[in-house]
């Protein structure tokens, strides 16, 4: 009874410091890829071409995965970041027909379809 008592505190040690050592290693990696404000204001060009890349990997992502709610959102995301509104829409077309309960889909659409028409009217 004691052997399997000492077992058990065992293992339930060496599990939370696996799960704790884990949880460290996976904070540090998001820390560490996050740039300073200061140098993205300094080199615009380099953000640029770190969206451009990101834009592309979705991108490839989508052409294996389709339906891929991340690589469909970042693209959105993106897109919109850019100012790029109209290479928005389809993701967030798609992303409203696969997840019908995300509302906020259908409303930033309804949004991005009604000043596309507006500028289309001011053109004519």
């Amino acid at each position: 009874m004691k052997n399997k008592t000492f077992q058990r505190i065992i293992t339930l040690i060496f599990g939370l410091a696996f799960i704790g050592s884990t949880g460290a290693i996976v904070l540090a990696g998001l820390f560490d890829n996050q740039k300073p404000v200061a140098e993205t204001a300094v080199n615009p060009q380099s953000s640029e071409k770190q969206i451009q890349s990101q834009i592309r990997g979705y991108e490839k992502v989508l052409e294996r995965e389709p339906e891929n709610l991340t690589a469909l959102n970042g693209l959105a995301q993106l897109y919109l970041q850019t100012g790029n509104a109209e290479a928005a829409i389809a993701p967030l077309e798609k992303l409203a027909r696969l997840q019908p309960q995300q509302q906020e889909y259908q409303q930033i659409l309804q949004v991005l379809k009604q000043q596309q028409n507006s500028t289309i009217d001011n053109e004519q």
